[in-house]
């Protein structure tokens, strides 16, 4: 089904130039934005976004959760360890996989970044998992 753009009436003193036309480009850009048409267009202010809607991401060097004052204090001892080691310089943390729990003895990295997705329960990597499990 194909839309029809809004009927403008004119106004005495306004060119044609100067009319917006909303098209079914402009209508799909901001369905896909999650945003009105108007607002897409700047006709209408958008919705302030709070901080809790903004995505948490992981920056090397700063707590890896918003509250670690919440923390449990093995979780708490992993995020101080993190800070000291990352102040060193380093970007990961090797595991070392005893034969007993995974067939063979194996030597994983982790990186801080996936430090960072097990403290939010974000997209976990399947190495950090069978780390977490063992």
């Amino acid at each position: 089904m194909q839309s029809i753009p809004p009927l403008i009436v004119q106004s005495h003193g306004v060119s044609t130039a100067d009319q917006l036309v909303i098209t079914d480009a402009h209508r799909q850009m901001a369905r896909e934005a999650g945003v009105t048409v108007e607002q897409l267009l700047g006709i209408e202010e958008l919705p302030k976004i709070q901080d809790h809607e903004v995505a948490w991401k992981y920056v090397p060097g700063q707590d890896l959760v918003r509250e670690v004052e919440n923390l449990s204090t093995r979780m708490r001892n992993l995020h101080d360890w993190y800070l000291r080691e990352v102040k060193k310089g380093r970007d990961s943390l090797m595991v070392k996989v005893k034969e007993e729990h995974y067939f063979h003895a194996k030597d994983l990295w982790v990186e801080f970044q996936e430090l960072f997705q097990l403290f939010n329960q974000d997209a976990l990597d399947k190495s950090l998992v069978s780390c977490y499990c063992l």
